[in-house]
């Protein structure tokens, strides 16, 4: 090969090197907990994606009050909060946000039956990454009293 031909050709496989890992896109995947972590007591909330799911228990977020849990791109996060809101109008309607090292987490939820010590809600989870990614999932969901 022509050594005058040689950088070049190193020099393009590097632009088309670079300008293909840009060009990958960047996300946020949502899993379903195979069991709920073990550090979460016994009176918590858990969300599904909707309530089908909440009855086969794949629930994509637990939260026990002190802390919250996902799995976010194949790894589980823990989240700390940072904030708790409720407002009572027609439906009695929450707001609660953490956040965890690399991400920030809102949960909005509203009130759907309430039975004795359970509260069945719907509502959105919304996560944001350092990086800007973000990604929003409706959730059915209990929290136990």
């Amino acid at each position: 090969m022509n050594k005058l031909k040689r950088p070049y050709i190193i020099f393009a496989i590097y632009i088309l090197f670079q300008m293909t890992s840009c060009s990958k896109k960047r996300e946020i995947k949502i899993s379903n907990f195979k069991e709920l972590p073990s550090n979460i007591p016994e009176y918590i909330c858990y969300f599904a994606k909707n309530k089908v799911e909440f009855q086969q228990k794949k629930f994509i977020c637990a939260d026990d009050y002190k802390d919250a849990f996902m799995i976010i791109n194949g790894e589980e996060i823990k989240f700390k909060p940072t904030g708790f809101s409720v407002t009572s109008n027609e439906n009695l309607h929450w707001e609660k946000t953490f956040t965890s090292d690399n991400f920030q987490m809102k949960i909005d939820m509203f009130l759907v039956n309430e039975m004795d010590d359970i509260k069945q809600q719907k509502g959105t989870i919304t996560i944001k990454s350092k990086d800007g990614i973000k990604f929003v999932t409706n959730f059915y969901g209990e929290c136990e009293f």
